[in-house]
């Protein structure tokens, strides 16, 4: 009876590993002078494949990342990139908001 409840806790605490929800990492981008929302704006978990893009409010949200430690960075054609760093330990959500500051881009100087 006693290995049978050890079966049974090992196989449960697998298919919570296994099958369990993640934390869900949500924020905003947003221009850093005006307060705008950036649609359309990229945020990526830095050295991996995961990522989003903001929507009509610049709202954004990675659904279920697993505990560890992560690079967030968020991107806009315009802006300087932004990057923050996470520590996921449990399963509640985390919200990261990104201010973006606007910059030009200039190219060489072309005599004619």
């Amino acid at each position: 009876m006693r290995f049978l409840c050890h079966g049974i806790i090992l196989v449960n605490l697998i298919i919570h590993s296994v099958f369990g929800q993640g934390v869900n990492l949500t924020g905003h981008v947003k221009d850093a002078a005006n307060g705008n929302p950036l649609a359309g704006a990229n945020v990526i978990i830095v050295g991996t494949s995961i990522g989003t893009a903001a929507d009509g409010d610049g709202k954004y949200k990675i659904p279920n990342l697993k505990v560890g430690d992560y690079l967030v960075k968020a991107a806009y054609i315009g802006y300087i990139e932004a990057m923050d760093s996470i520590n996921i330990t449990g399963e509640k959500d985390i919200e990261l908001n990104f201010n973006l500051g606007y910059t030009t881009i200039e190219g060489k100087e072309v005599v004619v």
